[in-house]
């Protein structure tokens, strides 16, 4: 247990995001506050022995296979961003995984198209979890070729993406609901 609930120095990556958008409170040519869309979430990175998913960062000597750790990239956000858990539409959850199946895949130039279904202006890859260091290489590799996301930010571990949340989502049937715990409007998929 003392390893288990044992408190860690957050990571320095974190601090460094906290003052990008202390430096940078505005997105865009719009000058929008930013508002972003965090992947993948926790239980998108299970190990695959253990399923659980560990940040590299967050690892108590002689615990590596049993720390299990949230998102507390989401929890302890800088900027509003859209929660995927308790009080939610389901669907939320859903555009999660269907965001990490096309990263994983790597089948669309378009994930923007995607992205903006939520109603944000930013996605903040992070790079973290203990045995998916190939599988994230690759999703950032995926994100490179977005024809439609500008990196704007990169430190040890985020990267964050400019997304174009004024233009409209071409090809899509849509609908809107509201994220509960953020109370932001949210374009979301009929068709999912």
């Amino acid at each position: 247990m003392n390893a288990f609930f044992q408190p860690i120095e957050e990571p320095k990556a974190f601090s460094e995001l906290r003052h990008h958008y202390e430096e940078n409170p505005t997105v865009g040519e719009g000058q929008e506050a930013p508002y972003a869309l965090y992947v993948p979430v926790a239980e998108q990175m299970l190990r695959p022995i253990t399923h659980i998913s560990t940040p590299k960062w967050n690892v108590p000597l002689g615990y590596e296979d049993s720390k299990a750790t949230g998102d507390i990239h989401i929890y302890n956000a800088p900027i509003r961003t859209v929660f995927h858990h308790e009080g939610n539409d389901p669907s939320i959850k859903y555009m999660y995984d269907l965001i990490q199946f096309i990263l994983d895949q790597g089948r669309s130039m378009e994930l923007e198209k995607v992205v903006k279904a939520f109603g944000v202006n930013q996605l903040i890859y992070h790079n973290e979890y203990i045995d998916q260091e190939n599988r994230q290489d690759f999703n950032e590799e995926v994100l490179g070729l977005q024809e439609n996301l500008e990196k704007t930010y990169e430190n040890g571990i985020f990267k964050v993406f400019d997304v174009d949340a004024s233009k409209e989502i071409d090809q899509f049937s849509q609908r809107r609901f509201y994220n509960a715990v953020w109370s932001s409007q949210v374009a979301f998929f009929e068709s999912v």
